[in-house]
Formats: structure tokens, sequence, C-alpha cells
């Protein structure tokens, strides 16, 4: 095989895989962009913030690169690993910090520019280690596109985090809410993070294209 077709080959396997897997931009995908500064390491959202409150808080919305918008007055905030939170454990996993939902008024949203394609979304959840007392991980999580659910997940307590996917389809090129709920009234929490949006099959028109310019380079490079 001559070194030009070796090239082509290589360039046009390089230029597939950016096809294949272009994923949309998520921006602070992991919740780790602004840190906690609260001294127990999670706070709820609030306006202003105060971590000498109790529970602690902290206006997470408004810090530049956040990038996600919590329910202003709900159940949701960040923690960390080993909180008094009871989150699952954070050893081995590609974040340091998650977001969690707790009681049904919660929820995590962001608007991301998406094209016209079917993607997967992915992400990892688990849920509060304890049970019992009224705190516990019985948490239901729903994950919306513009207020469709594209999935559902039913918790209980001890549940690790878990790397989960949902597979969606994109019509029309444009920005899509991309929305985390939880439906359980009550003080139940789901923790989430490392969340990821991935294009799984390519536009037609970009596969022709794609298939088209390959077909040609080859045909090209053959007659030599």
């Amino acid at each position: 095989m001559s070194a030009h077709l070796k090239f082509f080959l290589l360039s046009a396997v390089v230029l597939m895989a950016q096809v294949e897997l272009r994923a949309s931009s998520i921006v602070n995908f992991d919740f780790g962009a602004v840190p906690i500064t609260c001294g127990l390491h999670y706070a709820y959202q609030a306006f202003g913030g105060d971590c000498n409150s109790n529970p602690p808080q902290q206006d997470f919305n408004s810090a530049p690169g956040f990038g996600w918008t919590f329910l202003v007055h709900g159940a949701n905030g960040l923690t960390g690993p080993n909180t008094l939170f009871d989150p699952p454990p954070f050893t081995g996993l590609p974040f340091s910090q998650a977001a969690f939902l707790q009681d049904s008024h919660s929820f995590v949203a962001q608007a991301v520019g998406i094209a016209a394609g079917s993607y997967t979304l992915s992400f990892y959840l688990g849920s509060r280690y304890a049970s019992g007392g009224g705190d516990d991980g019985d948490q239901t999580v729903e994950a919306l596109i513009n207020g469709k659910p594209i999935g559902t997940w039913a918790l209980t307590s001890f549940t690790p985090f878990t790397l989960e996917t949902a597979p969606f389809t994109i019509s029309t090129d444009g920005s899509y809410v991309l929305q985390f709920m939880g439906l359980n009234p009550g003080d139940h929490t789901a923790f989430l993070s490392d969340v990821n949006i991935t294009q799984t099959v390519p536009e037609p028109s970009s596969f022709a294209l794609l298939a088209t310019a390959v077909l040609g380079g080859l045909a090209r490079l053959y007659r030599r």
C-alpha cells in the first residue's frame, strides 16, 4: 500500500470518527467548574448564599462558568464525596463533585446547542447511602429534552454511581434544554455527574457526503 493511500485511509477514519462521535458541548459537565466553598463540602442552591446557614447554602446559579441552572428555591445543590449528605463513593470515578436532587421540587437544567441527528445522553447516577428516619435514596429521576422525557430511573437507597444512558433524536438544529428532575416528594435524594451528549448516528446528508469523498479519493488513488 502506497504512502498516499495509507494517509488517505487514515484521514478518512479520523473524519468518520469525528462525524459519528461528535458531541454537543455541555458546559461544566462534571459540576466541578465552581468549587463548593462551604466547610461541610456540600451546599444547597440559594440566591446570595450563606455557608453559615443550616443547611449551608451557595449561589451556584450566578457563578461564572457554572453553566447549569438549579431551581432557585428547590431542594438541589452540589456535594463532594464523604459529606453529611451521604452520597455514593466517588472512588475511581471521573468527577469530584455531583449535583443532588432532593424531593420533587428539584431540577437542574442547561440549554445545549444540538444539530439534527440521533444522540445518546450519558451520565452517572446514584442515590443516598442512608435509609430510615425519612432520609433515604428512594428517588426517581427523569431526564428531559425541551420538556419531553427521554428516560426515567427509579432508585433505592445505597445505589452506587452507575453510568446510565438514554437515546434521543433531534429533528431540527437548535438550542434545546436538557433537564434532570427529581420526582418523589419528601427527603429522598439522588446524585448525578459527568453528563455528556454524543451523536450516535451521523446525519444522512453528512454521511453521504463523506462516503462520496472517500470513494472518490480511493478511485483517484487506484487509477494511479
